[in-house]
């Protein structure tokens, strides 16, 4: 899957999810945002692909989204209405 294809996909999940409290959206919105800014900063460089750096901070901010919807994600209780 790009990197494109993943954002607009979170991004897509994050915004139909309905009967969760605005902090539980937005600490989901938090953990989303790297992915946003590397593929911004690539586009904006110009560059063609991602170098291990940006696969790195990628794969860090998986884990970290991946770690938020397990920790407050629904079946936690934590931040759901």
């Amino acid at each position: 899957m790009s990197l494109p294809t993943l954002i607009a996909d979170v991004e897509g999940l994050i915004s139909a999810l309905q009967g969760v409290s605005p902090e539980w959206r937005n600490t989901l919105l938090g953990a989303w945002g790297p992915l946003e800014v590397i593929y911004s900063v690539a586009l904006y460089e110009h560059r063609n692909a991602l170098d291990d750096e940006d696969r790195m901070a990628i794969s860090e901010a998986l884990d970290n989204l991946e770690r938020t919807i397990k920790t407050h994600g629904p079946g936690s209780n934590s931040l759901v209405n």
